[in-house]
């Protein structure tokens, strides 16, 4: 797998425990609190000025400033590990497009904000998901996204145009397609050389979740490196968010598309077709069937390895993060449908990402692992039957959504 899907044995592990880690790995990055400078030295927070697409109609420096106060972040700082949930949840949050409030009045960066996203993206639905979809999420905010094409452009054209986005009021997403990370930069200095944003990382938890606007890092070479042909190379991305879109549409329309998006993936029984071959990734009743098929085929073998090997670790840690944002979804969304088969696929639903979790503590070596003197023939064929139940019970929560989302549809037609 690459690192866009896998965390750390320690990341893992200081997660069981309830240890926090934080580990910075950037290009060319100063993080922490901006520096106090002269207005002279500061980029400029104003109105966009009227580019007309000319570099030299642009500042040398300008920062966007978020559109409403925000709270610092609220909730628990683990699971957040997938990278793009906590990107558009981020970007609602910077054009003040959510919701939740404190008592002072400001932006909450929630853990619901990040379910919700899981859930709309398909990440919840899915394991070490490669194809997420970001329809949902940017119009449920009003979204206007925008890949640049990078094909013959030079590389002034290339940070030309991410000045002239940004002093437009667009902030920029930058993937680095093969690599760990991603940023939302929101701001530029020295004529586009240095910019200034973000960085998330793909199963660094506490970094996704930890953002400050009033606090950006400072990227020396990130500017450089997305002109150059390795980032095209690892398929690498420049995506301009647009915050004016008038195509935002409500939340139950929304919601309900990403609940059918949902059934289909729970019971799909397609093959899989994991970005590298062996890998256990996708979604359904075929990604247990092959999850299965790799765990047998290792007690087979009688092979030795057992911990920190595919498809164990940490493959049942990542299962109970994404089918926790179900849970929650539903919860929080039920609270307004308030139906009865809502209601029991939210039952079925903490049935799943609870044992989900129980489980995982069999799949690592430390103390409080309950089969730990268990041999490695035991605990695989204990595993096995756990995803059995887990692959029985997502079609229970698959049957349930459906017939919510079949009387809706009665009900409409009536």
């Amino acid at each position: 797998m690459n690192g866009k899907s896998v965390y750390s044995k320690f990341a893992v592990l200081a997660m069981a425990v309830g240890v926090c880690v934080l580990t910075l790995n950037s290009t060319g990055c100063q993080t922490g609190a901006a520096p106090a400078v002269s207005s002279q030295e500061s980029p400029n927070v104003a109105k966009p000025p009227a580019t007309g697409g000319q570099d030299a109609n642009l500042p040398s420096q300008f920062l966007i400033a978020p559109k409403d106060t925000i709270a610092a972040f609220h909730g628990e700082q683990w699971p957040f590990s997938n990278v793009e949930p906590a990107i558009y949840g981020a970007l609602g949050l910077f054009y003040g497009k959510t919701e939740q409030r404190n008592e002072a009045g400001a932006l909450v960066n929630s853990e619901m904000e990040y379910s919700v996203h899981n859930v709309l993206t398909g990440h919840a639905f899915a394991l070490f998901y490669g194809n997420p979809d970001d329809s949902l999420s940017m119009v449920m905010y009003g979204f206007t996204p925008r890949r640049l094409d990078m094909t013959g452009l030079s590389n002034d054209d290339i940070i030309t145009e991410i000045k002239q986005q940004i002093c437009l009021g667009n902030v920029v997403h930058i993937n680095e397609g093969e690599g760990p990370f991603d940023y939302i930069v929101w701001g530029y200095k020295n004529n586009g050389i240095t910019l200034l944003g973000y960085q998330f990382s793909h199963g660094n938890d506490m970094q996704n979740c930890g953002y400050d606007f009033d606090n950006y890092s400072v990227y020396h070479s990130l500017a450089k490196d997305i002109c150059s042909d390795a980032f095209r190379e690892k398929g690498g991305s420049i995506t301009f968010i647009r915050p004016d879109s008038q195509q935002q549409r409500t939340l139950e329309a929304i919601y309900r598309r990403a609940l059918a998006e949902g059934y289909r993936m729970l019971t799909n029984t397609e093959p899989l077709s994991p970005r590298q071959p062996g890998n256990v990734e996708g979604y359904g009743q075929s990604l247990y069937a092959e999850w299965i098929r790799q765990i047998e085929q290792a007690d087979a073998e009688n092979r030795e390895e057992f911990y920190d090997t595919s498809p164990i670790m940490p493959h049942f840690i990542a299962l109970f993060e994404n089918r926790l944002h179900i849970w929650r979804f539903l919860t929080h969304y039920n609270k307004q449908a308030n139906d009865a088969h809502l209601q029991k696929a939210i039952e079925l639903s903490e049935q799943l990402k609870n044992m989900a979790f129980e489980n995982f503590f069999v799949t690592i070596d430390f103390p409080h692992n309950p089969m730990q003197g268990a041999s490695h023939h035991d605990k695989r064929v204990f595993l096995v039957d756990a995803l059995k139940k887990y692959s029985a019970l997502e079609l229970e929560i698959a049957e349930q959504i459906k017939l919510y989302l079949d009387s809706k549809a009665a009900a409409k037609d009536n």
